[in-house]
């Protein structure tokens, strides 16, 4: 059944800081951990790792014949599973809940969500459809609601928001050409890029209750992500970074570098993190260059920036 929640006990994830590995991290909760998606010879993990690039930790996901688990700094959870475990499942598209507790990713070849507690390392719950679920985001507020996308098969895209603490979850929804989706501030709009059959990119607002249709928000954009605190977004429009003010309908750019995806806030909200050329870059909201915190030969995607626990 669509929505059941299962109760797994798999998996892993390095969220707590070990002695003796480097020494101790000088960032605090707010400077928060950065995660995001590696692809890797077909294979797709997240990892997490400090502002800075630095302490980069295992969360969940394949490892390849190239990946060396001594490479990670793994947290007191590890002993809940087994290699073979962590090494069975996909994983893609981190989204952190508020207090960064619970990270929401696509796991697996039929691309179903699954749910991880990262104070505890177990799996909480699972959704699955018999479809493909893809682009799952957490809201803003402790209220822990999460939407996603489902592809059907009659070749239709459905958002869909659920609140972890109900059995089913809601269509607000039904469409197609549908990208990247996540929450406004006050929890009551998803944002959601829709691409017309000329193949120009908009994002529109969705009213959580389905109540109305959607209506434009940023012309052009192909991808959204909302601050933590205030009116404003950071916008992908024509691969470059823009800050998008909702309140007074004004945008200024903040990378003027073409290929820009994934914007994502810090949780002060002073700082972005974004991906281009598969790298990962952090630039501050007053401007300046940006700065390069990833090396790595291996493919980034789905950056999510979250308080630290």
């Amino acid at each position: 059944m669509f929505g059941n929640l299962k109760y797994l006990g798999l998996v892993c994830m390095c969220a707590a800081l070990l002695s003796g590995c480097g020494g101790g991290s000088s960032f605090s909760s707010m400077d928060g951990r950065i995660y995001y998606t590696v692809v890797e010879r077909g294979a797709s993990r997240i990892e997490s790792m400090d502002p800075d690039g630095e302490r980069i930790h295992y969360v969940v996901g394949a490892m390849t014949e190239s990946t060396s688990a001594d490479s990670y700094i793994y947290s007191e959870y590890e002993s809940k599973a087994s290699k073979n475990e962590k090494n069975a499942k996909s994983a893609k598209e981190p989204s952190l809940s508020a207090d960064g507790k619970l990270m929401a990713y696509v796991s697996d070849l039929s691309e179903n969500i699954r749910i991880l507690d990262l104070s505890t390392g177990e799996e909480a719950l699972a959704l699955s459809a018999g479809d493909s679920l893809r682009y799952p985001a957490f809201n803003r507020d402790s209220s822990c609601a999460l939407t996603y996308l489902r592809y059907t098969d009659s070749i239709q895209e459905k958002i869909y928001v659920k609140k972890l603490d109900e059995e089913q979850p809601k269509e607000i929804l039904a469409s197609r050409r549908l990208g990247r989706l996540c929450w406004s501030n006050f929890g009551n709009q998803v944002y959601a890029a829709y691409r017309n059959s000329k193949g120009e990119s908009n994002v529109y607002s969705i009213k959580t209750d389905g109540s109305e249709d959607m209506k434009l928000l940023i012309k052009g954009a192909t991808e959204v992500c909302t601050a933590p605190v205030g009116g404003q977004v950071a916008a992908i429009i024509d691969g470059n970074l823009w800050i998008y003010d909702l309140v007074k309908k004004k945008s200024v750019k903040l990378v003027d570098k073409s290929g820009c995806s994934s914007p994502t806030w810090n949780p002060k909200g002073d700082t972005l993190a974004f991906v281009k050329d598969a790298k990962i870059f952090t630039v501050d909201l007053q401007g300046g260059e940006p700065k390069q915190i990833t090396f790595t030969n291996a493919l980034i995607t789905d950056v999510c920036w979250a308080k630290r626990l």
